[in-house]
């Protein structure tokens, strides 16, 4: 799976560092971290200051201003609006070790071997905290994993290596790692401390990423309130082991939190501000606002949109984006709705019918976690930010989650042959449909198209 990333990994001189052109973002930071600053200088930005509305696309254009593409500009500074933490834990100490700049195909690639790792594990520690007794074949756990990996839009952001896919990718994998190291911590005393500390530190690094991911907090509710219960049941709630288990578990979360929550101060005056309303782009996140308008279009696109097919290799396309809206609606081409390509996640319409099974095993509370943030997410990007393929992986891994636990509660609860047949059978037709639609998403936007350009005319 690992070496299945790479392929799409285009040597795109955008992504691999040989012309940057805005997307050296990450390196800048980590220059002018070493040089004891956190904001960059582009030579510009007294004429930006001198606007009306620096924030404003059409007037930049019409005054003919030069200026630091989706860079934040705040005080009459640029600033890098995405989360720092790739940069320190990547960027920064590569240039300090080599004296040179990291491309962002290497970062992003580090980030993807940890996510790919952790969803294996992270299947794995869920079969054994909520189905320990049931029996699934090997087979079976490995595409349960697969589907969740590929279904996150790992092959797209490997496609599309820049900056914009590494915060993305780096909280992913914190994220799975993270829930893979609480579960781990529930499934065996050994470390437990330990383990708590390190799925916070994970957890709540994810701020430093892609702070929206950190949502996926909110699995610590059903995780541990069960652990919270017994433990005041016997009378232990303030005994020392309870309350070194609460310090690990909270503790990073407090240390990581106090320094972002420093970082943004330091940039934008406020430690809640990260500083994405500041970028300078086509529209002016300023003022965006928040528009009901704007949530039909979004969850058409985003969920239930058929995919465009075509004739002519290999076979899919952008898909149409017509809308009786009269506002804004920022876009870039996406590939239809993630509920309309993905047959695995059908399965999350099926929780009303099934409710009694999943609270037997005790995983209906996290799978209406994960699938209500993983609906709700994508209309707020919508909102604060458009509609872009690569968002899918701000909330397809939610969702892949909430129906990797459906489906995992259906094999436990089946009896017979037959049934079992009729689940591996299922579980074919999603491994095809995901082979289908990720090989030619990825071919649709990779660099094929250049070696065998007669395939992709149309």
């Amino acid at each position: 799976t690992i070496a299945i990333c790479i392929l799409p990994m285009n040597d795109f001189s955008l992504w691999n560092g040989e012309n940057p052109g805005h997307r050296n973002q990450y390196e800048l930071m980590a220059e002018n971290i070493l040089q004891g600053r956190i904001y960059f200088d582009y030579g510009d930005e007294a004429g930006l200051l001198e606007m009306e509305n620096p924030y404003d696309y059409a007037a930049r254009y019409a005054q003919g201003k030069y200026y630091y593409w989706d860079a934040a500009l705040y005080g009459g500074r640029y600033y890098v609006y995405f989360g720092v933490v790739p940069c320190l834990l990547t960027y920064l100490p590569y240039q300090v070790i080599t004296g040179n700049d990291l491309p962002n195909d290497i970062a992003l690639f580090i980030f993807a071997i940890l996510f790919i790792i952790s969803c294996f594990v992270f299947v794995k520690q869920v079969i054994k905290r909520y189905f320990p007794n049931m029996s699934i074949s090997y087979i079976s756990y490995l595409i349960i994993s697969l589907l969740i990996i590929n279904g996150s839009g790992l092959l797209f952001m490997a496609s599309y290596a820049d900056m914009y896919s590494v915060p993305i990718m780096a909280a992913l994998a914190f994220t799975v790692c993270g829930l893979s190291l609480w579960l781990s911590a529930l499934n065996n005393k050994k470390l437990r401390v330990l383990k708590l500390a390190l799925g916070s530190l994970c957890m709540a690094l994810v701020a430093g990423c892609r702070p929206n991911l950190l949502l996926f907090s909110a699995l610590a509710i059903p995780f541990f309130v069960g652990e919270i219960i017994l433990a005041y049941k016997e009378k232990r709630t303030f005994k020392k082991t309870s309350i070194k288990n609460a310090l690990a578990f909270a503790l990073p979360y407090i240390v990581i939190a106090a320094g972002i929550m420093w970082y943004n101060y330091s940039r934008f005056d406020s430690p809640f501000d990260f500083g994405a309303n500041y970028n300078l782009t086509t529209n002016d996140m300023t003022s965006r606002g928040f528009v009901w308008d704007r949530m039909l279009p979004a969850a058409y696109s985003y969920l239930f949109q058929l995919p465009k097919m075509t004739s002519t290799f290999p076979f899919i396309r952008f898909a149409d984006f017509d809308s009786s809206y009269m506002g804004v609606t920022i876009r870039e081409s996406t590939y239809g709705g993630i509920f309309a390509y993905s047959p695995l996640l059908l399965l999350i319409f099926v929780i009303p019918f099934i409710k009694k099974t999943l609270k037997k095993d005790k995983v209906y509370a996290p799978v209406l976690i994960l699938a209500a943030i993983g609906i709700i997410t994508p209309l707020l990007d919508a909102q604060f930010a458009g509609i872009l393929q690569r968002y899918f992986s701000d909330f397809s891994l939610m969702l892949y989650l909430s129906a990797a636990l459906i489906l995992l509660a259906i094999i436990n609860n089946v009896k017979g042959d037959k049934h079992r047949y009729v689940i591996r059978a299922g579980l074919f037709v999603c491994v095809i449909a995901m082979v289908i639609y990720q090989g030619a998403l990825i071919m649709r936007v990779g660099q094929i198209s250049d070696v065998l350009p007669y395939l992709f005319w149309y």
